[in-house]
C-alpha cells in the first residue's frame, strides 16, 4: 500500500505539470475591483489556431489548455457614459506637486501623451477634453500587468497565468463604472476555422454569447458561398 502511494503521488504532479488547468480569469476595473463583461479575448496560438473568448457579467472568463506559446488581445467595442471630470486634472496636478500618491494603473491613466511621464501637459490633456477642445480615445487598454506593456505584446508559454490590467485613458480616479455599458455587442465565440469532411453536412454549431443576455438569433449576413450553406437561427447549427 505504501509503494503504491508512493508510486501514485508523482504520477499524479507529473500530469498536473504537463496538462495545466487555467483558472478562472476575471477581468475588473478599479479599486472596487468592478467586473467588465462583454470583452471580447482573442487567443492566437503559435501554431495558428485562433480562438475568441468572451468575458460574462461577472467579468469571467477561462482561457483554453494549450501546448502552445500564445498572445491574447482583448478589446470592449463599447465606451459607456464618460468618466473623465477636472477631478481627473487635479488628481495629475495633486500627484505633480507630492500631494496624491497614484497607483501604477492611475499613472497609466494619466499619462496622456503616452511618454512614460507624468506631466502637466497630461493634466492640460485632460482639461481641454471636459471642454470640448480635443478628445481623448474612451476604449478601455488591456494591459499585461506583470510589464505594463499592452497585452497583444506579450507571448505567454503554457501553464502561464495571464494577469490583465485594465486601463481608461483620462481616468486618473478611477471613477468609470461598467455597469453604465447597458447595450453590449453580441460576440461569436470558439475556434475561428471550421473544416469539415468530404460528403458531410454537419459543419459546427456556432455559439455567441451576449453579456445582456439578450435572446440572440443567427443568420448569414453574406459571402460568395452564402448560398452553399445554411443556419439554423435558434441553435446555431450550421450545416
Amino acid at each position: 500500500w505504501m509503494a503504491f502511494i508512493k508510486t501514485f503521488i508523482p504520477v499524479v504532479l507529473v500530469w498536473l505539470i504537463s496538462f495545466p488547468l487555467y483558472a478562472v480569469q476575471t477581468l475588473t476595473y478599479g479599486p472596487e475591483s468592478k467586473p467588465i463583461a462583454g470583452v471580447k479575448i482573442t487567443m492566437t496560438e503559435s501554431d495558428g489556431t485562433v480562438t475568441v473568448l468572451a468575458t460574462d457579467a461577472n467579468g469571467q472568463v477561462t482561457l483554453p489548455t494549450t501546448t502552445n506559446t500564445y498572445t491574447l488581445s482583448a478589446s470592449l467595442a463599447e465606451t459607456g457614459s464618460d468618466p473623465i471630470t477636472i477631478t481627473d486634472a487635479l488628481y495629475i496636478l495633486q500627484s505633480l506637486v507630492g500631494l496624491r500618491d497614484l497607483t501604477a494603473e492611475q499613472i497609466q491613466a494619466a499619462d496622456i501623451n503616452g511618454d512614460g511621464q507624468v506631466t502637466i501637459s497630461d493634466a492640460l490633456k485632460v482639461l481641454q477634453h471636459v471642454v470640448g477642445l480635443t478628445e481623448l480615445d474612451q476604449a478601455l487598454l488591456f494591459l499585461d500587468a506583470t510589464t505594463g506593456n499592452p497585452l497583444s505584446e506579450t507571448t505567454f508559454n503554457p501553464g502561464d497565468t495571464p494577469s490583465i490590467t485594465v486601463v481608461r485613458m483620462g481616468d486618473a480616479n478611477q471613477n468609470f463604472d461598467p455597469d453604465t455599458i447597458t447595450d453590449h455587442t453580441p460576440i461569436l465565440t470558439g475556434k475561428t476555422t471550421l473544416s469539415i469532411d468530404e460528403n458531410e453536412t454537419a459543419i459546427a454549431t456556432l455559439i455567441a454569447t451576449d453579456a445582456d443576455d439578450d435572446t440572440l438569433t443567427y443568420s448569414i449576413s453574406g459571402g460568395v458561398d452564402k448560398a452553399l450553406f445554411t443556419i439554423d437561427p435558434s441553435t446555431g447549427v450550421l450545416s
